[in-house]
């Protein structure tokens, strides 16, 4: 899992950074692979900031949706 701050400018650099890493190595590519962007803690309780995560599939990012977010 990778873990980006959030803020659009930062969040598109990190994940087309891992994107080009991640079709440059087809090992890599066939892995569960997830991307989670999250605010500043001192948005965690004011809810300022949105949390986001994202899963490499067919290689690209996709999001997952709020309330699928299950991790076993």
């Amino acid at each position: 899992m990778m873990v980006s701050p959030e803020g659009k400018e930062k969040r598109d650099y990190y994940m087309n950074e891992m994107k080009k890493m991640l079709e440059s190595n087809v090992s890599l590519g066939r892995k569960i692979l997830y991307f989670l962007i999250l605010p500043h803690p001192r948005d965690w309780v004011n809810k300022k900031g949105e949390w986001s995560l994202h899963n490499w599939d067919n290689n690209d990012w996709k999001k997952v949706k709020e309330g699928e977010w299950i991790f076993k």
